[in-house]
């Protein structure tokens, strides 16, 4: 790897940005971030993230340790000052006394953190940038599932690891002859195209789910032209278990605004959601994973799609003006 760092190009950085107020060491993190994100092989475009620990002046003119780390919906080949939003160092290293941290939680504790409340969401990767110790962090990231797809058992490996969820999401869908025939070939299209995986769009798990539920949605139009399912006997999944829906994996978007819907459920309605919409899971096997009865799962089922309902009714106009969120629970409380 060749190094493209330049005196004279980061010195440029630093007076430009010390014309706008911003300090020299965010202005070379801005100038080293750029560096990377214009590397194809190093970062794909969007994708990666970067920090810097510094300190900075609250309010009240006192200086505060922070963490400027790469925001949502910035990419690094072109970021700015604003795109590092700086969050406060010590409410985030304490998160690390937990035993465990959900989702929902996580994004609360992070936006909380932020110097400036109109800031774009820290990346997800916020809390492992704060938890270790270099004061420049680089996360590249370019192709995380090449790990496992290089391999010379790549498939056979992605599918030990991910068949069983796999499966369980396409059977969800259609019947069971056809669940096997796709999940064969979305693990082989995943192997042949390892490298368009994005990370900065998503999870591995959502990417790969992404794949099944449009082979999914073909297979079944496909299908039906044919009047396959008006044969007897030929139902889905989904028309035997109305409580199934066939939309696809959330964004980003999607999973930060359901994260704030969530977090409004009890436990065991946010529990059955989740375990329903994104692991594929019917009522009685929810029932029999959480050690409850089928009625009392159901009423979970119901009583929380009707609470976010209700939550997200007062965000109606501002998700009618935004481009659709495509997220399974967002849109089955919305409809």
């Amino acid at each position: 790897m060749k190094s493209r760092w330049s005196d004279a190009e980061a010195r440029r950085f630093i007076d430009r940005y010390a014309e706008k107020g911003v300090a020299e060491d965010l202005a070379l993190r801005v100038y080293t971030s750029r560096l990377l994100g214009q590397d194809p092989t190093l970062v794909q475009h969007g994708g990666g993230n970067t920090s810097l620990k510094t300190t900075v002046s609250d309010s009240l003119g006192r200086q505060v340790a922070v963490l400027c780390v790469k925001g949502s919906g910035w990419d690094l080949g072109d970021i700015e000052p604003p795109g590092l939003p700086a969050c406060r160092l010590e409410p985030l290293l304490e998160l690390r006394r937990l035993n465990s941290l959900s989702d929902e939680a996580m994004v609360a504790a992070q936006r909380t953190s932020l110097m400036d409340p109109a800031a774009p969401n820290p990346s997800v990767e916020a809390l492992l940038h704060a938890w270790v110790s270099p004061r420049y962090v680089d996360h590249s990231h370019s192709n995380a599932i090449l790990a496992l797809a290089d391999q010379l058992d790549g498939a056979a490996i992605c599918r030990d690891l991910y068949g069983e969820r796999l499966f369980r999401f396409v059977r969800s869908r259609v019947a069971a002859a056809e669940a096997e025939d796709i999940t064969q070939s979305v693990f082989l299209e995943i192997y042949r195209k390892a490298a368009q995986f994005d990370p900065c769009r998503g999870s591995l798990k959502n990417w790969i789910l992404q794949y099944a539920y449009h082979r999914t949605i073909n297979r079944k139009n496909y299908l039906s032209v044919r009047h396959f399912y008006d044969r007897p006997g030929e139902q889905t999944n989904s028309q035997l278990q109305p409580w199934v829906t066939t939309v696809a994996p959330a964004t980003q978007e999607a999973r930060l605004l359901l994260a704030e819907a969530l977090a409004l459920l009890n436990q065991h309605q946010r529990q059955v959601l989740q375990m329903a919409f994104y692991e594929g899971l019917d009522l009685h096997e929810i029932a029999t994973q959480i050690g409850q009865t089928f009625s009392n799962v159901r009423h979970h089922y119901y009583r929380g799609l009707l609470r976010l309902r209700e939550s997200l009714t007062t965000r109606k106009n501002e998700l009618k003006a935004r481009e659709p969120v495509n997220s399974p629970i967002l849109r089955r409380v919305k409809a």
